[in-house]
């Protein structure tokens, strides 16, 4: 790994067309100097440079990449830069940059990716943003402040693949012209200000793969024009809303044609009814429809799902009652299980931290058995000496396991009632006797 300031000298080399100094552990400011050569592609991200982005480097024309992500960079982006008409890829995220986008970035017809992810950059993006960019394939402006709507003109920019405008302050309804977007593979606009209706034309994107609109305050139903996306397979409009969450109905019925789809999370709405149709997507990995207001008892096409790796339907009124066609003790087993794994971690599973995909069963199974200290209450902990540590650790082990066990996902594959009783006498037994 190089150290120290970028080397001064490089701005002799007149023939240079390539600096590539990434991920090394460079300081200091960037050279002006720099801006003196013939560049093609330069090349500064991953390190820790300081200081500004040089304006005279609005004057390298021939530049096509200019990357200097991942470093401390402050001040804001020189408008100089809008002079590069070869410029084709951009990334400046993950620095500290601040104030506007020059508007006239979005006017450099040549540009095919910009990356300003987390950074602080504020104000509205033009509304005429994607009518000069038809080489755009990516724009990912994430976690900054950016506010306004998202501008309609963006289906203009009609080689889009990838625009995660997420964590911002947009406002204003999700632009409809975004269903003309025939190659968007990825749109991500999570965790801002929308409001207004999902539109329908989202589902005229045949392409999409991953659609994520949480945390919004979005209202209404899901369009059932989403049936006819082909290639989706994540589809999460979960947690909309920053406060009170406003999508309702029943699922539809169409998202159980989406044979592609992997991951389903419509948590935190008010929806009402889980479609039979659901349990025809086989190639589904994880489910969330938690905190709805879906009643009724669960699907016995439900054990189709081989490959279903995490479900959470908490928050419901739905029974366990009629999954075997008869009244079962397994949905008490599975309280009974949370019941000890929040005992002895002092969480709740809804806590925070299990507000992505992780859940609190996750979480303790995969510290099993010789992690399972870190995941346990500190107070459980406390040792007057190694030996008493020791018996402490195997009883809440022993614990932790049957808590496991007891909140499987699918209720077959619990312990009975019989099982637990057991288990529990030989813990509290073995716990006497190390005494």
């Amino acid at each position: 790994m190089l150290e120290g300031d970028v080397l001064l000298g490089l701005g002799q080399c007149q023939k240079l067309q390539v600096i590539s100094l990434a991920i090394n552990g460079f300081t200091g400011g960037i050279p002006q100097e720099l801006s003196t050569l013939p560049l093609l592609r330069l090349f500064l991200g991953e390190n820790n440079l300081t200081g500004i982005i040089p304006p005279s480097f609005g004057n390298i024309s021939s530049l096509k990449v200019l990357s200097m992500a991942f470093n401390n960079l402050s001040g804001s982006i020189p408008t100089e830069l809008v002079q590069l008409s070869n410029l084709q890829e951009l990334y400046l995220n993950e620095n500290h940059l601040s104030g506007l986008i020059p508007p006239e970035l979005f006017n450099v017809s040549s540009l095919q990716e910009i990356w300003l992810t987390s950074n602080s950059l504020s104000g509205n993006l033009p509304p005429t943003t994607g009518l000069s960019l038809p080489n755009l394939d990516t724009l990912i402006l994430q976690a900054n402040q950016l506010s306004g709507n998202i501008p309609s003109h963006l289906s203009n920019s009609s080689k889009l693949t990838i625009l995660v405008l997420a964590m911002n302050n947009f406002t204003g309804e999700v632009p409809k012209s975004l269903g003309q977007l025939k190659s968007i593979s990825t749109i991500i606009l999570a965790i801002n200000q929308q409001t207004g209706q999902i539109p329908q034309e989202i589902g005229f994107m045949k392409n999409l793969n991953q659609l994520d609109l949480r945390w919004n305050d979005l209202t209404g139903v899901i369009p059932s024009t989403i049936g006819g996306m082909a290639t989706l397979q994540r589809l999460n409009l979960g947690e909309i809303g920053l406060h009170d969450n406003k999508l309702y109905g029943s699922v539809p019925s169409c998202i159980g044609n989406l044979s592609s789809l992997q991951r389903i999370r419509i948590s935190s709405n008010t929806f009402r009814s889980i479609p039979s149709i659901l349990w025809n997507l086989e190639n589904l990995l994880y489910l969330s429809i938690k905190s709805n207001s879906i009643s009724g008892s669960l699907d016995p096409n439900l054990r189709v799902l081989e490959v279903l790796g995490m479900m959470d339907l908490s928050g419901n009124q739905i029974s366990e009652y009629g999954y075997e066609g008869k009244v079962s003790r397994k949905g008490d087993m599975y309280s009974f299980g949370i019941m000890l794994l929040e005992t002895f971690t002092k969480k709740k599973r809804t806590d925070d931290i299990f507000t992505g995909e992780l859940s609190l069963r996750q979480w303790v199974s995969s510290s099993l058995p010789h992690r399972i200290m870190e995941v346990a209450d500190k107070g459980l902990t406390r040792k007057e000496d190694g030996e008493d540590m020791i018996t402490t650790k195997g009883t809440i082990l022993a614990l932790m396991e049957l808590g496991s066990e007891c909140s499987k996902g699918l209720p077959e594959e619990r312990s009975n009632i019989k099982e637990v009783v057991i288990k529990l006498s030989n813990i509290r037994s073995q716990l006497i006797c190390n005494r």
